[in-house]
């Protein structure tokens, strides 16, 4: 994955095009990676503050390659800000 995403001619997780496996991982690591407030603002603060501390193992093991793939995923195919 890692090499695949960072190639210029190939942006998704399989290749050139946009496969429900980009979607899935962008959606996947979410919660592990939290997205910034203003990504997500009707996120509970409770549920915010369980997600930046309740594994904060996980948030750091999340490569920033993978973490740039969902921004960028984000961004060009499902909707911002994300409303719970």
């Amino acid at each position: 994955m890692g090499s695949r995403t960072s190639s210029s001619a190939r942006t998704y997780a399989l290749g050139g095009a946009l496969t429900a496996l980009d979607l899935y991982l962008a959606t996947a690591l979410a919660p592990l990676s939290p997205m910034a407030e203003e990504l997500c603002p009707d996120t509970h603060p409770i549920v915010r503050h369980a997600f930046a501390t309740g594994a904060p193992d996980l948030s750091n093991a999340v490569p920033p390659i993978l973490a740039s793939h969902r921004d960028r995923i984000y961004a060009k195919h499902l909707e911002l800000p994300i409303r719970l």
